[in-house]
């Protein structure tokens, strides 16, 4: 399992995505070992996003949301996030009909991290060779991303439909947001009234 090797089938990814799907998840590694290349990777691609934004604005921060950070708490947060994917992932697909095993879910989305990290790597070296095409390649990463997340999914679950999991996908997330607005909502309300 060799750089070259993993590279070669991030390409393949886009033209074949089930296929690589059923290769990522049938790697044999135990569960620790899962959870300790997502982490790994999503370290390496938070990296790789403030190496970006500090040659473009001359600082290492990191854009979360609305808010700037610094790199440790974005790196905490990239992580977070990612586990919390393999999470929604898991019940959401579970809550639909699908058969997918959660130690597939972890591998599948450390893949789909290390794709992202293989656009920001790419993504770098438009910046230092020609910096006016980065805003082109962030549309083409955000869709890059949105399509394979989609034929990953379906093949994780046994869906037949990756069309019907990006619609699943974006209320999940919806209604993800949704509710955690309203929890910041209740405990802002809560402690306006602690405070009165």
């Amino acid at each position: 399992m060799t750089l070259k090797t993993l590279l070669q089938h991030a390409v393949a990814s886009i033209n074949a995505p089930r296929d690589q799907a059923r290769w990522v998840m049938s790697i044999d590694l135990s569960r620790q070992q899962r959870w300790q290349a997502l982490v790994a990777i999503s370290v390496l691609s938070t990296v790789l996003t403030v190496l970006i934004e500090f040659i473009k604005t001359g600082q290492a921060t990191f854009l979360l949301g609305l808010v700037t950070v610094n790199p440790f708490v974005g790196a905490i947060a990239t992580v977070s996030n990612a586990i919390i994917t393999v999470f929604i992932i898991y019940w959401a697909g579970r809550a639909f009909g699908g058969q997918g095993r959660f130690p597939d879910v972890i591998s599948i989305v450390a893949w789909l991290q290390f794709i992202l990290t293989c656009i920001l790597a790419a993504q770098l070296v438009v910046l230092l060779v020609l910096p006016p095409l980065l805003a082109m390649t962030d549309v083409v990463a955000l869709v890059a991303i949105f399509y394979l997340f989609s034929h990953f999914v379906a093949e994780l679950h046994g869906f037949r439909s990756a069309l019907n999991v990006f619609l699943a996908m974006i209320a999940v997330s919806a209604a993800f947001v949704i509710g955690l607005y309203m929890l910041a909502g209740m405990a802002g309300l809560a402690l306006s009234g602690a405070s009165v």
